[in-house]
């Protein structure tokens, strides 16, 4: 009996004659296509060519069935988790169920490149959904939670939600099976429209009865088919387990998005109201709690690609992650895949004169453009997750990081992937243990390589340069991580951009060969990154040069933090930062204030009062993989360096503060940092400060304490 192999007759329709095929997919009944789907899960490549006949054949009956028969043709089902397996995503069949079947295949890679997967393989599933929902086939059961442990099958899934029926989508929203066994009762007997649709007569009564008597002749003639028959179909069970279903959040999200996408291709305006404003009434307040009706749980641990179909060369780059992935994490990244315009308007106030002006009166509103309807609720939602409170474990295991990075380049908006940027911590995510190593993500980027890139990495590269330039220093990824950063260029570009950083701080502190009383700097033909942008300050670089290092710094005292000259020269500075187009955030930081107090021969007190006062940088570290930032004043303090001390006095640094946890007061550490012929002028610059302070409250640099103003 296991040597039995059954077909039925559909499937022997496909083998032997088109129009045996074209009468069974004609028929009123609507066709199963069980045994289908068990060739194509027991042998794919032996199934795939029936299966592909099967679906051609639908195409040309739907198409003219309409208009030629008396009667509404049924629909069929079948069981789409059978496109999430590995084995489909990993299938190399030329000829699969497509809409455009002489259309060429994605991938044009070679035959042992597993990296197809991602991109081709992907869009072999989505081609083959999308030819069944065209003809009619809905999917027969919920898809398995198992599926969705690979960020490919969640982008395969989130299609889905979009594409099927919405009757179905909203029965998929409920825990029980009543509401889609109802839909696709429906869907198979659809409605009368007459013809031989009209109510039943005595005609189909005597069929049925005809029908009945067949099946009671067969199972007295062959007793022992229905056995072979259903030992046949267990060698294939139907997988078991856990079946997604969709929170009242995410159901509402994707009914919107739907509705919006299709009033977009009707050619309607667009929408008034942003999408945060139209789910508004189910908009989380908690995230990630697990709750069912809130935000369930999706999967403790998940990868890039299905397990099965990432082989051992690859390394840690495809192995699952115990990271958890609720709703909110699958919202989020619907939100960036998927764009839809709002219309943005501003009511206009009531103006105008007695004498006959134009009157705009209240109520109207002025249409100034369009805009992203989904910013709004991914940044909702960000900032719903970084404020929640965790352990560290708990961070660890958040993977909204992960699964939003992996498919950086598959945004459709760059504002969404700007706000992202700007949500996720610097020196937290990207390391090789970190949530969100960056090993996955090259992986993940070399596969979509084939996408539209545009200036999503660009963009990367203007937040993590830093960072990725430290951890390469560190020697922190391997010689896979880096051969593939290679490849996609971010290793050369990052280089660029650390470049360009070090040339703009090499003309802010090397002004020791021609000081003034500002500290600016004259631009070096070499090292200018940005353009000749200080040519107007060249009156400032007349002054005289002091006779010793130390006096240059002290003679910037003299000059008035008002002055129209100390206010253009921090304008220059910020206008020279601003030039290198990176993120602020990136070189505000405590690196950039370690080097203008230590790594240049004299300190540019127009630069440090930029950073300390301005811009709230108060603290100092030359590597911050290696050190934690620490106080300016207590740093320049513990390494004795006189020049950086005098520099942060003259800004308006107070020693009234506390080091070793409060034990040693930092103006007695003063005493044993230098020697004691330079503690009296040191003091006698704190004193005057404190004394300017005293006299006049309103003094903008006032107290720079140890920690970041909250401003």
């Amino acid at each position: 009996m296991d040597s039995v192999i059954c077909i039925d007759a559909l499937m022997l329709a496909a083998l032997q004659s088109p129009t045996a095929l074209r009468c069974c997919l004609s028929q009123r009944e609507p066709v199963s296509l069980t045994c289908v789907e068990h060739w194509l899960r027991m042998d794919l490549f032996a199934a795939m060519p029936i299966f592909t006949t099967i679906h051609r054949m639908m195409l040309s009956v739907y198409a003219t069935g309409d208009s030629r028969l008396p009667y509404e043709l049924p629909g069929a089902a079948m069981d789409f988790n059978l496109f999430f397996t590995a084995s489909y995503l990993n299938h190399r069949i030329p000829a699969y169920p497509k809409l455009h079947i002489n259309s060429t295949p994605f991938d044009q890679r070679t035959t042992n490149d597993k990296e197809e997967v991602s991109f081709a393989g992907e869009r072999r599933c989505i081609e083959t959904m999308e030819a069944m929902l065209k003809v009619r086939t809905l999917p027969s059961r919920r898809i398995l939670l198992r599926h969705l442990s690979s960020v490919v099958g969640i982008r395969l899934l989130l299609w889905l939600l979009l594409e099927i029926p919405k009757e179905l989508l909203l029965a998929w929203g409920s825990n029980s099976s009543t509401g889609v066994d109802a839909i696709l009762n429906s869907h198979f007997n659809p409605a009368n429209k007459g013809g031989l649709d009209a109510p039943h007569n005595e005609e189909d009564e005597e069929e049925e009865d005809e029908e009945e008597e067949d099946e009671e002749r067969t199972k007295k003639t062959a007793p022992g088919v229905a056995a072979a028959i259903a030992a046949f179909l267990q060698r294939t069970p139907h997988e078991d387990g856990p079946r997604f279903v969709l929170s009242p959040f995410l159901l509402a999200v994707v009914v919107e998005i739907r509705r919006r996408i299709k009033r977009e291709a009707e050619g309607n305006s667009p929408s008034e109201f942003t999408l945060v404003e139209c789910v508004g009434h189910v908009l989380p307040q908690r995230v990630e709690d697990g709750r069912p009706r809130k935000d369930p749980l999706v999967s403790e641990s998940f990868s890039l690609l299905p397990e099965s179909t990432a082989g051992a060369s690859e390394g840690l780059a495809t192995q699952p992650r115990m990271q958890k992935l609720y709703q909110s994490d699958l919202v989020m990244l619907l939100l960036v895949v998927t764009s839809t315009p709002t219309r943005r308007s501003l009511p206009c106030s009531e103006r105008g004169s007695r004498r006959g002006s134009v009157l705009v009166r209240p109520g109207i509103h002025t249409f100034i453009g369009l805009s992203d309807g989904h910013h709004e609720l991914f940044e909702y939602l960000l900032r719903k997750k970084a404020e929640k409170v965790r352990t560290s474990k708990e961070t660890m295991e958040s993977g909204y990081f992960r699964l939003l990075y992996l498919c950086l380049l598959r945004f459709k908006n760059l504002s969404s992937l700007k706000i992202l940027l700007s949500m996720t911590p610097l020196f937290a995510v990207l390391g090789p243990h970190d949530r969100s190593p960056f090993g996955d993500l090259v992986y993940a980027w070399t596969l979509d390589r084939d996408l539209i890139i545009r200036n999503h990495l660009e963009l990367f590269l203007d937040t993590f340069w830093n960072e990725l330039y430290y951890r390469t220093l560190e020697k922190q990824y391997d010689e896979a991580t880096i051969a593939k950063g290679r490849a996609l260029l971010l290793l050369d570009k990052m280089m660029e951009r650390r470049k360009a950083y070090s040339s703009t701080l090499q003309q802010m502190w090397t002004s020791a060969h021609s000081p003034s009383r500002v500290a600016l700097i004259k631009p070096h033909p070499r090292n200018l990154a940005v353009g000749d942008v200080a040519s107007f300050l060249q009156k400032t670089l007349e002054t005289p040069t002091w006779s010793s290092p130390h006096r240059a710094v002290a003679g910037n005292v003299s000059l008035s933090e008002y002055s129209d000259e100390c206010l253009q020269a921090e304008e220059h500075v910020r206008l020279t930062f601003e030039s290198l187009a990176l993120a602020p955030r990136t070189y505000l930081t405590p690196e950039t204030l370690y080097i203008a107090l230590f790594s240049g021969p004299q300190q540019n007190l127009i630069l440090l009062r930029y950073l300390m006062i301005r811009c709230r940088v108060v603290t100092v570290c030359a590597n911050p993989l290696k050190e934690v930032a620490v106080p300016a004043m207590e740093y320049a303090l513990r390494v004795g360096n006189i020049g950086a001390i005098e520099s942060l006095l003259t800004i308006g640094v107070t020693l009234h503060d506390y080091i070793d946890d409060g034990n040693l007061a930092e103006d007695m550490f003063l005493c044993e940092a230098v020697p004691p012929n330079k503690v009296a002028p040191l003091l006698g610059i704190w004193k005057q400060k404190e004394e300017q302070r005293r006299i006049n409250p309103l003094v903008s640099y006032g107290i720079i304490r140890t920690v970041q103003s909250a401003s």
